[in-house]
């Protein structure tokens, strides 16, 4: 007969032996779980059309009357609710619904608990109306975490009766719980998505809207604008013209500043239409030799040139895809400002050189890829404080006063903006009563 040594020793092995049998069975369970769960949904499924399987799929492997997926929602301050988008009741697909936390297992879970009744769960939580409702005696859940760690939602198997094996499912919640977090973070950022194209057309549709006034203000501003100051300045010039010797030398005074009043007016419209020109969309690019364009230019102020003496070099300039128009009047606005601001009792000198530069030698507090052609129109003029070297490409801004120096203050706006629609920039540096320099940069590729 053994003894009783002997008899523990032999229970003792059985326990052992049954444990071990039991990690065998479990691990095997969670490998074939796996593989089937990775075969199911390896192929791309998204939104409704994936929860819906997911939830089916684990109805479908556990048996259990009721599997779901829910969201935690708050429609009134400080009441939260699950809210399911995906529902499976006794193996079949179910209308989604809506329940309170307090009182249920569900509150443990968004607590961030993994928790698990396998029976008596209408004992334990005895005031929980979905329990009741559901006639719900075993229930498994875990949460749903974002990527900051916060519980946002929940997955949940329920059953009629006691849930057998009930670790072995709580691990298989863990697996699938973690696929669907993935695939809420990336309905999430489909949404932000979404939301940020949206943004940008009703942007775009409100550009349109802005662009169609534009359009409508160069219309009014070409004609209506314009017909008005073309009277002013002709009337008054047959006043001064017929009636001279019937008029005060304070009122042709007079009649000479609304004149000269008009004839700015009438050249503020014409620059406005010219930069509103150079925001256009229908630009035509056309390769085109930039000395061809300059020597247009020259040959169009040719009389200024030769009036005042003024001396021009160009060196070689590339040949560029550019809107042709444009840079016809950037050289216009850079020679014209030259020939401007030129200095008396001295040759007046412009040059046009070209070189090539890389942007990591542009000392601007700009990051410059690449290279770029640097051109550059110098003179030797009256030039102008560097510390105001940014402030004359704003618009309307000017260093002189109107009556030393015509003009509107648009022209180097308008050279900066004609860069910039060529993927490039423009910088000034000038010193007083030295001259000034004014460079165009654009890629050479």
């Amino acid at each position: 007969m053994p003894s009783t040594n002997e008899l523990q020793y032999e229970e003792n092995t059985s326990n052992v032996t049954h444990v071990q049998e039991s990690k065998v069975a479990f691990s095997e369970i969670n490998q074939a779980f796996l593989w089937e769960f990775a075969e199911n949904f390896s192929t791309y499924q998204t939104g409704d059309e994936f929860f819906n399987s997911l939830v089916q799929f684990i109805s479908d492997h556990t048996q259990l009357h009721y599997v779901f997926l829910g969201e935690l929602v708050e429609p009134d301050p400080g009441q939260l609710y699950i809210k399911t988008f995906a529902l499976n009741a006794f193996g079949n697909k179910a209308d989604n619904f809506q329940y309170g936390l307090p009182d249920g297992p569900c509150e443990q879970v968004i607590m961030g608990k993994l928790y698990s009744y396998p029976s008596n769960c209408q004992q334990t939580f005895p005031k929980n109306k979905t329990i009741a409702q559901f006639n719900v005696d075993g229930y498994l859940g875990y949460p749903l975490y974002d990527v900051k760690g916060n519980a946002f939602g929940i997955i949940v198997t329920m059953h009629e009766k006691p849930i057998e094996d009930a670790d072995n499912i709580s691990m298989l919640l863990r697996i699938v719980a973690k696929r669907a977090e993935f695939e809420f973070e990336r309905i999430k950022h489909e949404k932000i998505l979404t939301a940020a194209i949206k943004d940008l057309e009703n942007k775009n549709n409100e550009l349109e809207r802005k662009n169609a006034e534009l359009a409508s203000f160069t219309y009014i501003a070409s004609h209506d604008l314009q017909e008005p100051l073309r009277k002013i300045t002709s009337f008054t010039s047959r006043i001064l013209d017929k009636d001279t010797q019937n008029i005060s030398p304070s009122s042709k005074d007079y009649f000479n500043r609304i004149q000269n009043a008009s004839v700015r007016a009438q050249r503020l419209i014409n620059d406005l239409l010219l930069y509103s020109q150079t925001n256009k969309n229908d630009k035509p690019f056309e390769t085109l030799k930039l000395n061809k364009i300059v020597d247009s230019v020259i040959a169009e102020m040719m009389e200024t040139i030769a009036a005042n003496q003024v001396e021009i070099s160009t060196s070689d300039l590339p040949e560029l895809n550019v809107i042709g128009f444009q840079f016809h009047q950037l050289f216009t606005n850079l020679i014209g400002n030259a020939l401007k601001f030129r200095k008396t009792g001295i040759t007046s000198q412009i040059k046009i050189t070209c070189s090539i530069i890389s942007g990591d030698e542009l000392n601007d507090n700009h990051t410059h890829e690449g290279s770029y052609y640097m051109i550059c129109v110098s003179d030797n003029g009256i030039g102008f404080n560097n510390l105001y070297g940014e402030k004359i490409f704003s618009v309307f801004q000017r260093l002189h006063a109107k009556e030393d120096y015509e003009g509107t203050g648009i022209g180097l706006t308008i050279c900066r903006k004609i860069a910039e629609n060529h993927g490039g920039f423009m910088s000034a540096d000038g010193k007083e009563d030295e001259g000034a320099t004014f460079c165009i940069y654009l890629p050479t590729s």
